[in-house]
């Protein structure tokens, strides 16, 4: 059913990036600091109005966005004092943490909707092996061993394709209707940060279940350590049952990367 909005009611996009270190995640908590949470509080200083952000998804404690997606219904009149919606990203900005930008502001029409309008997300997961480099500590996931990354590569294809993911889900979210989700990507790639070699999880699909991306991360570290196969990770995809000994990778390496309408 199509959302109708008061003609006095104008819709916006926001784009937000944020280190999530510091953060109980994206939603909104009483006792504790939140990324929607601050984001609420910079446009009640901003406008005096208690004014609610939906975002395009919950990311969790300590995960990161480079380019998270939220919208909000402002009344017209909120906005005269600002020449630009530059201007209101600008006063945004003012009081918010340095740990969270809002990177863009447009009108979108009023049928857009941050969360249920997306049709794909992508996310990406950095990890390093070696020497242990402080400048990635709550960046990217630094695994002590040796692992094999060919053994990881081969592995992260099974996951491209419609399957259920329910063997990659953690206990505790939220019911969905289904736990079929389809994977457009899902590769793993070599890179460089602050002289350290490292290696990036890219990982895309119309949807995520809760913590769906850190488990797919943390079941090809026991590929590249030899505790599961490429076929292990095939046989858990087909059989569409719960798995007990499902790991989670740490969230400060997870980055929301991009979301697409």
């Amino acid at each position: 059913m199509q959302e109708k909005l008061d003609n006095q009611i104008i819709r916006l996009k926001l784009v937000v990036s944020y280190d999530g270190t510091n953060f109980s995640g994206w939603q909104r908590q009483n006792d504790k600091p939140t990324i929607q949470g601050e984001i609420e509080k910079a446009f009640f200083s901003v406008t005096q109005k208690q004014i609610s952000i939906i975002g395009s998804g919950r990311t969790d404690e300590g995960v990161h966005a480079i380019a998270q997606v939220c919208h909000a219904d402002i009344d017209k009149g909120m906005l005269v004092k600002f020449d630009s919606l530059d201007k209101l990203k600008v006063a945004l900005n003012h009081y918010l943490p340095d740990s969270i930008f809002v990177k863009k502001i447009v009108k979108a029409k009023s049928v857009f909707h941050a969360c249920t309008t997306a049709i794909k997300k992508i996310y990406v997961y950095d990890f390093y092996m070696g020497d242990k480099n402080p400048l990635l500590e709550n960046k990217a996931f630094y695994v002590s061993k040796k692992i094999n990354i060919k053994s990881m590569q081969e592995a992260a294809k099974e996951f491209v394709g419609s399957h259920d993911f329910i063997a990659f889900r953690a206990k505790g979210s939220t019911e969905v209707a289904t736990t079929v989700r389809e994977v457009f990507d899902c590769r793993i790639t070599a890179s460089n940060l602050y002289n350290s070699k490292t290696y990036r999880l890219t990982i895309s699909a119309s949807g995520f279940l809760y913590k769906m991306v850190r488990i797919i991360m943390g079941s090809l570290i026991k590929v590249g350590e030899g505790k599961l196969t490429t076929n292990d990770i095939k046989t858990l995809l087909d059989n569409s049952t719960e798995w007990d000994k499902k790991t989670p990778a740490p969230s400060s390496g997870l980055y929301l990367l991009k979301v697409v309408y």
